[in-house]
């Protein structure tokens, strides 16, 4: 049926002039099909839910919760970790290896996670902080000697008497006592050692097990040495023989390490370093002494018979190393960075500390009305030991702006919370009082150094102050006498890496002049 194109209501067809509003009509004008009314409600409709899938499609997703982790390496250089630092949504399972650099090897894991092996596991319920830490593969000892005995001219002394024998066989050195006579039958290295670390096989070939199997140190003759022995049936001693006079460092006391018997081996491990004198056998520490009465001498491998009758016993594979470095070596200690030449540097009116900051920076004097009374109260626990009873704000700086001091630095003074605190626990209490009351705490760095001839570390952090916003700050903590003195640079996490070398060099400026 068609319909007016002007008001939309139904015409006949041959229709000239529409019944409602009048309009001419030629033959064929009026619309076929829906009606104007209708075709508009049509189009508003499809136009809604055109709208409606566009803001479906483009509506933003369902906020995830995400954490932060963080992950560092110790020493710098030492190793990598993978994956690195990012973020992550809440409750992934987030897989860490720590793979070392060359000449280091993987050590443990701290933080928000510990463990020894190299690969870890986390959940990333919050903010992880973790640091693959790495310690240095020690060098292969310098050999000062070794012989496998398979040269029967490499130098050892050798023996046949009507007491004993000391001999090469099969390439070992074998060393028999008849037991006729009292003492042990020994055959000497013919080399001088000072200290040292030694390793040598040994075991019973025939005779008795109520025996020792000897290795003398340091010997100055066959009167004044060191005596290291292990028996067959489970025993060991450490004697020093000075002119022939004994005295038992250690007595004849039983170990289940030793292995007991015929043609078993044991493992003895001996070492000389200085005073320190120490016995091992099949890799676990048995004795460890200190006598200084002898600082080098020979070697000398011997057998002695206790049961009447006689003991052979071979020894085979001696190594004698050059100790470990047992002083890591010393990093030269750099000199305090100068003070930029163009910073301001403030002194309060008693004379108790001075530091500098930019020259557009100014002190925020009203702030500090009490100043004068707290760097009193300050000078007096110095002077006198005691300690503080409170917290004090003493300083504050700035760059001044419309609503305030933006970036700034500010100076806190504390009591130390106990006599026998030291530097790291006082700086590991500040940072777990920092994280009770700032949220989303976040630790870049941490530097131990030395300011003022002071020890010193120094904390770049970033979290959201209660009241304050969120904040990237440089920290500064020493202690002076009974006394924690904080020292804060602030700024806006956008506006950070624009001061980090003001702020740096801020800290590092603080002198106590009293």
């Amino acid at each position: 049926m068609p319909f007016c194109p002007d008001c939309g209501i139904q015409v006949s067809e041959d229709t000239r002039f529409c019944p409602e509003c009048g309009r001419p009509l030629a033959i064929g004008q009026a619309v076929k099909g829906k009606s104007k009314k209708k075709l508009a409600g049509i189009i508003v409709a499809c136009t809604i839910a055109i709208i409606v899938i566009v803001v479906i499609a483009t509506r933003p997703p369902t906020t995830l919760l995400t954490y932060t982790l963080s992950v560092s390496v110790s020493p710098s250089g030492a190793g990598s970790v993978s994956p690195s630092s990012g973020e992550y949504e809440s409750g992934v399972q987030v897989t860490l290896t720590a793979s070392p650099a060359s000449g280091y090897t993987f050590d443990y894991w701290s933080g928000s996670a510990s463990g020894t092996t190299s690969t870890i596991t986390i959940i990333m319920d919050s903010d992880k902080s973790l640091t693959a830490h790495f310690e240095t593969i020690p060098t292969a000892p310098e050999v000062l000697f070794s012989d496998d005995f398979s040269d029967e001219s490499s130098g050892w002394v050798t023996y046949d008497e009507y007491d004993g024998r000391v001999a090469y066989h099969d390439g070992c050195l074998y060393v028999k006592d008849y037991a006729a006579y009292e003492g042990a039958i020994h055959g000497d290295c013919q080399r001088y050692f000072t200290d040292f670390i030694l390793e040598i096989e040994t075991w019973l070939v025939s005779g008795t097990d109520n025996n020792w199997h000897l290795v003398e140190c340091r010997l100055q003759d066959e009167e004044n040495y060191y005596d290291f022995g292990i028996s067959a049936d489970g025993y060991y001693d450490i004697l020093k023989v000075v002119n022939r006079n004994r005295t038992v460092l250690v007595s004849p006391t039983y170990s289940s390490y030793i292995h007991q018997g015929q043609g078993v081996t044991n493992l003895i491990h001996i070492e000389c370093i200085g005073s320190s004198l120490s016995l091992s056998v099949n890799g676990h520490l048995l004795e460890e002494v200190t006598d200084a009465t002898f600082s080098g001498g020979d070697i000398t491998l011997a057998a002695n018979a206790l049961a009447g009758t006689f003991t052979e016993v071979a020894f085979d594979n001696i190594v004698v190393s050059a100790p470990f470095e047992t002083t890591p070596p010393q990093t030269p200690v750099e000199p305090e960075p100068a003070i930029p030449a163009h910073f301001t540097t403030y002194t309060d009116e008693l004379g108790l500390f001075s530091i500098s900051y930019p020259p557009e920076w100014e002190p925020a004097l009203e702030y500090m009305e009490e100043i004068e009374q707290v760097s009193e109260d300050i000078i007096s626990s110095i002077t006198s030991d005691l300690p503080m009873e409170e917290a004090s704000f003493l300083f504050m700086a700035g760059l001044p702006t419309m609503i305030g001091f933006d970036p700034n630095v500010n100076i806190v003074v504390e009591p130390l919370p106990g006599i026998m605190w030291t530097h790291d626990e006082v700086v590991t209490a500040e940072i777990e009082g920092l994280k009770a009351v700032v949220s989303d705490y976040q630790e870049f760095s941490r530097v131990k150094t030395t300011i003022d001839n002071r020890t010193a570390t120094i904390i770049e952090w970033q979290g959201n102050v209660a009241g304050f916003g969120t904040c990237h700050d440089a920290q500064m903590i020493f202690i002076v006498s009974k006394t924690v003195w904080v020292v804060t640079c602030t700024a806006s996490p956008d506006d950070y890496s624009e001061w980090e070398d003001d702020f740096d060099a801020i800290v590092r400026s603080l002198r106590i002049l009293q």
